[in-house]
């Protein structure tokens, strides 16, 4: 599958983003750039954009860190067509334990290869999940992030994820000629190109393969 690690093309912060979606491949080799080692997916997303957000780098930081913002983030329901409450709970973690929650992290304290970790809940399984962000790359206009589960995802008594099968990488990039700094409070901020690549592995349940409308 044509998947790698390169930043999207421009294109206007207005438009709908790109999106390539594939379900159950037991042989495909991820590319090197993801980390991720073992082969295959239940589920490989690969979703590019152009966004605006903060011009500067350390502005960014502190929105990556802000896990706290990400309760009430909200999805479309394809079954009740309606926008539904995706995140109920999320909180920065001091360690990887759910009871270790903390203040959202600080640009300062993102750091490249020095993982933090987040507690999510989502109402769709209902479970509390403890997550890792590493920062892989940062520099003044390129930013990738990697995310993953550190505990299983579960439902009732069965395990749907095991540690480590619900990967992500974020790869931010800024646009040339967009600005570094903002230039005053309310300014508009920098335009950024955006990809997220985001596996289930075969480590998970096929069930997260099962509604295309959903996914």
């Amino acid at each position: 599958l044509p998947v790698d690690c390169a930043a999207p093309p421009a294109g206007d912060p207005a438009a709908p983003p790109v999106l390539r979606l594939w379900t159950k491949d037991k042989h495909w080799r991820p590319p090197a750039c993801t980390g991720w080692g073992d082969p295959g997916f239940q589920v490989l997303m690969d979703l590019a954009g152009t966004i605006r957000g903060p011009g500067e780098m350390g502005a960014l930081l502190d929105r990556l860190g802000a896990i706290s913002t990400m309760e009430g983030l909200r999805y479309w329901s394809t079954r009740r067509k309606r926008w539904e409450v995706l995140i109920t709970d999320a909180a920065a973690l001091s360690g990887p334990d759910v009871d270790l929650r903390r203040a959202d992290f600080t640009a300062g304290e993102l750091t490249a290869g020095a993982p933090v970790h987040f507690v999510q809940e989502d109402n769709r399984s209902g479970e509390t999940m403890v997550y890792r962000l590493t920062l892989r790359e940062v520099t003044a206009d390129r930013l990738v992030v990697a995310v993953d589960n550190v505990t299983p995802a579960a439902k009732l008594i069965f395990t749907m994820a095991d540690p480590g099968s619900l990967q992500a990488l974020h790869i931010l990039e800024r646009l040339p000629g967009s600005p570094n700094a903002d230039a005053a409070a309310g300014a508009p901020g920098g335009l950024w190109s955006y990809r997220m690549l985001s596996r289930t592995s075969l480590g998970a349940s096929s069930l997260f393969a099962g509604r295309t409308p959903s996914l």
